[in-house]
């Protein structure tokens, strides 16, 4: 009988499990996955506080989604949603996310929007080329709604520096959207019926949100799917190093066991798989940390959505996510997060975030009532940051490992801002690679 192929996936995150589910539909393939904390789930994560469950992070899914098409029986447990998003706009009025032209409208007026109009138009001789993040942005939205819808406020609210000093990668990742949804050949049509609407019904959607118990309950499903499939799942181990002899790889933990696999998969921070193969780069890769507070409140919102995004001209604070608009009251109470982020050597504390956050939107009609504030968590990693000038020592960074051997997949193993449904599809894309190929090396 021949000796089946071992497989090491480093890291527990929707990337790991992902690719382990897929990889163990092989029955050649012997998999083993390797979570340094002490759970699955990578940034999916909720905490619960005072008994209710907040989420580090923003997550729906829609029924395509890739993680629970790889794990229909999430399904069962998942809960369906009417969901939106909103934004409050520079002039304090709320319009969805990220803009509607009827909305820039009431905010900005006809006349607002036939400068706009005249300024998109220049816009588009103007920054034909697309060389950098401004002009990418000014070419399909032009340079006035750029300004005057948040957008470009909001940019700098996450990565908390100028916009001139962020990559034309950012742009590309992060809102793939712009070039579809503002594109005037693809849209003229559509623009024209819709600026004089009113809200639009199809700014709400039926999908899926985790389970009232939190992201804790869906990876424990996820870990006992994976172990009835013969997954071998090693949590709570910390590595020391990653080296090769010939076709196979040697992971050393720091308890000095040492386990050996024919093939690598890495969906952890590149900096690290590059430390664990001996070869750091000089500088690290930027990542932003996102701070989280966790509220109770008993009043009137102001807003009827689902998450609400800081599209102001100041602020610290970028996003609400009202955990009781899908599961209901707890105790009679309201319960939401606020996210900010900070950037590598910043060292604001939680009680500084929530004094920004707590004065920045007593100047709104919201939140009027009883608001508590219940703790929060700092969650370091959680964003990439790319500097402008950066792509090409990413590049590089990513080719020392692939040079190495390691096969790399995930929003931290590769450095890219990808949504939880790209990251998963990336992963049954490389397993269907591996699988194809079983080749050790």
């Amino acid at each position: 009988m021949a000796e089946k192929m071992r497989i090491g996936i480093l890291g527990g995150g929707i990337a790991g499990v992902v690719a382990a589910r897929e990889l163990s539909n092989d029955p050649d393939l012997e998999i083993e996955l390797v979570e340094k904390a002490d759970r699955l789930g990578g940034l999916q994560r909720s905490m619960e506080v005072n008994g209710a469950w907040y989420d580090i992070g923003a997550f729906v899914f829609d029924r395509e989604h890739q993680l629970l098409r790889t794990f229909p029986e999430l399904y069962e447990i998942f809960v369906m949603v009417d969901h939106s998003n909103k934004a409050i706009k520079p002039g304090g009025g709320l319009d969805y996310y990220p803009m509607t032209l009827h909305g820039y409208a009431r905010e900005n007026g006809v006349t607002g929007l036939a400068i706009a109009a005249l300024d998109l138009a220049y816009c588009k001789m103007r920054y034909w080329k697309r060389d950098d993040l401004i002009a990418y942005i000014k070419y399909y939205i032009g340079g006035t709604i750029y300004e005057r819808s948040g957008l470009r406020s909001y940019i700098q609210r996450f990565y908390r520096t100028g916009d001139d000093t962020i990559d034309l990668e950012f742009g590309r990742q992060r809102l793939p959207g712009i070039r579809n949804e503002c594109s005037l050949r693809n849209n003229a049509r559509k623009i024209v019926s819709r600026i004089f609407q009113r809200d639009f019904a199809d700014q709400h959607w039926r999908c899926y949100v985790r389970p009232p118990e939190g992201f804790d309950r869906v990876y424990s499903t996820i870990g006992d799917i994976l172990g009835a499939r013969g997954v071998t799942i090693r949590a709570g181990r910390e590595i020391r190093s990653i080296t090769r002899r010939g076709d196979q790889f040697d992971v050393r933990f720091d308890d000095s066991e040492r386990l050996s696999y024919d093939r690598i998969i890495s969906t952890i921070p590149i900096a690290t798989a590059l430390d664990y193969i001996g070869r750091p780069i000089e500088r690290d890769l930027e990542y932003m940390s996102l701070n989280s507070l966790f509220y109770r409140f008993r009043g009137e919102p102001g807003y009827d959505s689902a998450i609400l995004y800081n599209f102001t001209h100041d602020g610290d604070w970028k996003r609400i996510t009202n955990f009781s608009h899908y599961y209901g009251l707890n105790r009679g109470d309201s319960y939401f997060s606020v996210e900010s982020t900070i950037r590598a050597g910043e060292t604001r504390t939680l009680e500084e975030e929530r004094d920004s956050f707590e004065r920045h939107i007593s100047r709104f009609p919201l939140l009027r009532g009883q608001l508590d504030y219940q703790g929060g968590r700092i969650t370091p990693n959680a964003y990439p940051f790319f500097r402008r000038g950066d792509t090409e020592r990413i590049g590089a960074a990513r080719a020392r490992l692939v040079e190495f051997g390691l096969e790399l997949v995930g929003r931290q193993g590769t450095f890219a801002y990808s949504t939880a449904h790209q990251t998963a599809e990336n992963a049954v894309a490389m397993a269907g690679m591996i699988r194809a190929t079983k080749e050790p090396g």
